[in-house]
């Protein structure tokens, strides 16, 4: 029960409902108390989880999302994060709850409006992954274009990346990978960068790779 020593303008010590006011260091603190959520409905999990997917695999990826959704944050309230969340929890996550999942497929990590990466290719060789991609309608400008790579391992969550690799214009590029990851399937995507970093493509799903 709470009291009001000095009247219904004084303060507060204890708690009236959800407010409980109290003394800390010889000043008067109040504070609500939170209202406490003990059952969850279907939607309200599903929500969860599928941020909860979300989360787990955007863990290590924070730079390439940065590069790939900031320019298109510019101007707005939103961030990278916020915009990348949005689209993919709308657009690549399957299922319902207790078997929400991320579609590998349908996953964008960066959004722009530079040329796609065309007929891209991926495999895996010695030491990383090899990108290739075809050359056509590519001149002078496009070709000094920057590629962008990425491989998610599915069992590891582990995530390897380059963000400003080979140009446009030399058609491949590798993607180095720690042993370990070479060893379990991977989730890969493939974009690109203009060197002045005002332009990005969007990302293109370029399939999973098995573990040799």
């Amino acid at each position: 029960m709470g009291k009001m020593p000095n009247g219904i303008l004084g303060p507060l010590i204890g708690s009236i409902g959800n407010v409980t006011g109290y003394m800390l260091n010889g000043e008067y603190v109040t504070r609500i108390k939170k209202r406490k959520i003990t059952r969850f409905t279907q939607n309200q999990r599903g929500n969860q989880q599928r941020m909860a997917v979300l989360n787990e695999f955007f863990n290590f990826m924070g730079s390439f999302l940065k590069v790939g959704f900031g320019l298109a944050a510019l101007g707005t309230t939103k961030n990278y994060h916020n915009l990348a969340t949005a689209y993919n929890k709308k657009n690549a996550i399957k299922g319902e709850y207790p078997n929400v999942e991320i579609e590998y497929s349908k996953v964008l990590l960066s959004t722009g409006d530079l040329t796609e990466a065309q007929n891209p290719i991926v495999e895996a060789v010695t030491d990383g992954l090899k990108f290739s991609w075809d050359l056509l309608d590519v001149d002078g400008q496009n070709g000094q274009d920057q590629v962008m790579m990425l491989a998610f391992g599915t069992v590891s969550k582990k995530v390897a990346y380059i963000l400003y690799g080979p140009k446009r214009i030399d058609g491949e590029a590798i993607l180095p990978l720690e042993p370990k990851m070479m060893q379990e399937p991977l989730e890969t995507y493939i974009s690109f960068v203009s060197p002045d970093r005002l332009q990005v493509a969007n990302s293109v799903y370029t399939g999973r790779v098995e573990p040799i």
